[in-house]
Formats: structure tokens, sequence, C-alpha cells
């Protein structure tokens, strides 16, 4: 019985690596193809609709399986620095509720996420993330630029102005 103890706690061990390696390194489901070789896809149409999961700070998947990903920000990948963060107050404010998504552009990001500001209530979510300094304004080169714009510049300057999130000196 002595000897079952250790293997048992060193196997519970193995088991626990796996999981987190699992939640922070997620396989994807498809590979990822260019954007030219996707299928055309309808867009939400603007309006309400229910948030199924939150996959990071600046990326919601809707009932029906839509992806978005708020438009002109980005918010740090969940290995990095203040991206639990971000992701968790992502999933405070929008997990299965009711948002409207208002499309600014037709546009699609690389992989193939409709690109839409998000409103809970009447909250903005990219100026929410962006004010706590939780995201960055995030712009493509040759894409169109986001309607609410000059809002999350602002907050970005509030943010850095205050040292929050993303602003504060590393340890």
């Amino acid at each position: 019985m002595k000897r079952f103890v250790p293997f048992f706690f060193l196997f519970a061990a193995f088991l626990l690596g796996l999981s987190v390696d699992k939640a922070i390194h997620p396989s994807p489901q498809s590979p990822r193809s260019p954007i030219s070789n996707l299928s055309p896809t309808p867009s939400p149409q603007p309006g309400y609709y229910k948030v199924s999961r939150v996959l990071d700070g600046d990326t919601i998947e809707l009932e029906k399986g839509k992806r978005i990903r708020y438009m002109g920000i980005d918010a740090p990948e969940l290995y990095e620095r203040w991206g639990t963060v971000a992701y968790e107050t992502n999933r405070d404010l929008v997990d299965g509720k009711l948002v409207r998504i208002e499309e600014d552009h037709p546009d699609r990001d690389l992989y193939g996420r409709t690109l839409a500001h998000v409103w809970i209530d009447d909250t903005l979510v990219s100026e929410r993330l962006v004010d706590d300094g939780l995201a960055k304004v995030f712009l493509i080169k040759g894409e169109a630029k986001p309607k609410y714009l000059s809002r999350l510049q602002a907050a970005e300057e509030r943010a850095k102005g205050a040292t929050r999130g993303l602003w504060t000196p590393k340890p």
C-alpha cells in the first residue's frame, strides 16, 4: 500500500499538468488557412445575441458558434502578462449575456472571425477593457479605422495616465 501512494500522487500530478497545458495551449480545431480560402459565411446582423463562451480577452463566441473579435483592440494572450485578467474581465462582462453586435465594416480577421463592436447595455466592451488597461488600441495597416477609434484612444490614454494593467511597470 505504501508503494501505491507515491505512484497515485505522481499520476495525479501528471494529469494536472496535462489539463493545465491544454488550458494554456488549446489545440486548434482545424488547420488555419488564409482568409482567401475561407468559404463565405454570413456575418451576424447588427442586433442582440447571446454569448455562449468567452475565448480570451478580445474574442467571444455567440450561441450558434459565430466568433466575434472586438474591433480596434488587442488583448494579451492567456499565457502573456495580464492575459488571464483580460480574459476573466471579458468573461465577467459578457459570458452568458445578451450583447449587441455592431458591425463597423464587413471585415473578418485572418482567422475568419467577424470584427465588430460589442455592447453590453450602454458599455462598449472593448473601450472598457482598454480603459482597465487590459487591451491596447490595435489597427491593421490598410484596414478601415474603427468607428469608435477616438473613444478607444482616449481610454488607452486614461489607462496609461493611471498606470493600469498593461501600463503598470513590470516587476
